[in-house]
């Protein structure tokens, strides 16, 4: 999350994580945005990346019943963007 996706690529790297819960959750500070994630995984792909993109639901989320609308609402925007 805190390098370039063009710097990454030079590096050599083919794969990269988008959307993982921690940088979703902001490590106790304001977290990335579905909106956020989405462009992310946009920009590595740009720049010729491989994204695996991360969507899940937190424990209390699946314990109550809403697993499927809460990935597809971090899906949203990326299939937004991607179409």
């Amino acid at each position: 999350g805190e390098i370039g996706a063009h710097m990454l690529a030079e590096m050599g790297c083919t794969w990269v994580i988008v959307g993982h819960s921690e940088r979703r959750e902001g490590f106790g500070m304001a977290g990335e945005t579905e909106d956020l994630c989405a462009k992310k995984c946009k920009v590595a792909l740009d720049n010729g990346l491989k994204v695996m993109f991360a969507i899940g639901e937190k424990k209390e989320e699946r314990e109550s019943g809403v697993t499927m609308k809460v990935c597809a609402k971090q899906l949203e925007p990326l299939a937004k963007l991607l179409s």
